[in-house]
């Protein structure tokens, strides 16, 4: 359901390297700039260096990170952690990060509570499509913070954006067959499954703009 690679790359883009993209449309700027909003009780915002030590944590638990690769997620963080920081290092790890974010169009948001600042996940969109306007959805929620419809109200929220402020046609989400709570979260929301995929191991659900 969600590319790690691109939540390390999008860290280093926001708050290590810094970039911007003269000719952007309306629809790369907010991927670039990403918005800070608000729910009842969280602030959804752009994820910074700093919260790589929160982030990592919540990764590294073995129960969040049930139906997903580990070892994509070790080998993208050793690789990140490894990086050149000399001028021309910056200037190549810049290159190939905006080569790689421009490609994918994703960055997370952070998931803070209001009240104290804990972070408690994160998620948003992945592999937006400009053309067809359609993008993937994705959410983490620290363990800690289950069962307290913190995930609910962040999806809701991220889905409001994609349809009301990106004006998506159609958003999708990918999740596990195993994972019975994540599927019961996005059909809650009006997500029907796809049932022209071939994938065993992963089901696609998709909703349309009204």
């Amino acid at each position: 359901m969600v590319s790690f690679k691109n939540i390390l790359l999008a860290i280093s883009v926001v708050a290590l390297i810094g970039f911007t993209v003269k000719s952007a449309s309306k629809e790369e700027s907010f991927f670039i700039a990403l918005p800070t909003f608000e729910t009842e009780r969280l602030v959804l915002r752009k994820i910074k260096l700093d919260d790589l030590k929160d982030v990592l944590p919540i990764l590294s638990d073995p129960e969040v990170t049930r139906y997903f690769s580990l070892e994509r997620i070790a080998a993208q963080y050793l690789a990140t952690t490894k990086k050149d920081f000399s001028k021309k290092g910056l200037e190549e790890t810049k290159q190939q990060v905006v080569k790689e974010y421009q490609k994918d169009q994703e960055m997370p948001w952070i998931f803070e509570l209001k009240d104290g600042k804990k972070i408690v996940g994160f998620g948003g969109f992945e592999h937006y499509d400009k053309d067809k306007k359609e993008s993937f959805v994705y959410y983490v929620l620290d363990k800690a913070h289950w069962g307290k419809g913190y995930a609910s109200e962040t999806v809701k929220a991220i889905i409001n954006v994609g349809f009301n402020t990106l004006k998506l046609n159609k958003i999708y989400a990918k999740i596990d067959a195993r994972n019975i709570a994540s599927i019961k979260l996005i059909t809650k929301f009006g997500f029907s499954e796809d049932t022209q995929q071939t994938d065993s191991s992963d089901k696609i659900f998709f909703k349309q703009a009204m």
